[in-house]
């Protein structure tokens, strides 16, 4: 499994490479940038949706499940809208510096269908760039929930969709395999994160 990213493996409409890890279905989407990555993980879970929703779109609990989020901050700016400042940790990505991301977080909840959706902005409430960490660039990026019922359990369809240009250097070459296992995933970690 490990080798479908580097290697070619099943590739799928689009140029995503795809494998598995710990129950999620990952894939990887190369990009012409050497810079900038392509991260998808689907699983089903059996959790109440509620409980799931009201974890992701709480950007203060994303280091509790997401090891690589070292600290986040936000600002609402209305009841679904609000802008967030993450500062992530380099060794969860295999980098020597910290990526921070400046981003607005917006969520839109329909009968089936709930998303939470990020991309990185400009704006001047917003932490400066700093020789401490590398401004990394968060491109549309989402958590997707899709709730369902199977003989009568309550089950949720969990997409994490994580594109982002990391700055340089770039993540070598021979690391993207481990990257994307471990960013796609991060729903295994939210699932375990509800069992403790």
């Amino acid at each position: 499994m490990l080798e479908i990213y580097c290697q070619g493996g099943p590739q799928l409409d689009g140029g995503w490479h795809q494998g598995v890890e710990r129950g999620v279905q990952t894939f990887y989407r190369p990009s012409p940038r050497p810079t900038a990555h392509g991260f998808l993980g689907v699983v089903e879970l059996e959790r109440p949706l509620a409980s799931l929703w009201c974890t992701i779109r709480d950007h203060s609990k994303t280091h509790l499940y997401h090891d690589s989020v070292r600290s986040a901050w936000t600002r609402p700016l209305d009841d679904d809208t609000q802008l967030v400042y993450l500062l992530t940790d380099p060794g969860r990505c295999l980098l020597k510096q910290p990526r921070d991301f400046c981003c607005l977080s917006t969520e839109s909840k329909q009968e089936d269908t709930w998303v939470l959706a990020m991309q990185s902005v400009f704006e001047e409430s917003l932490p400066r760039p700093s020789v401490d960490a590398v401004r990394g660039e968060m491109l549309p990026s989402a958590w997707i929930l899709q709730p369902s019922q199977r003989n009568g359990r309550e089950l949720v369809t969990v997409i994490y969709l994580l594109q982002v240009d990391l700055g340089t250097p770039a993540l070598p070459q021979r690391h993207l395999s481990t990257v994307a296992r471990k960013q796609s995933a991060v729903i295994a970690d939210l699932d375990s994160f509800f069992s403790l």
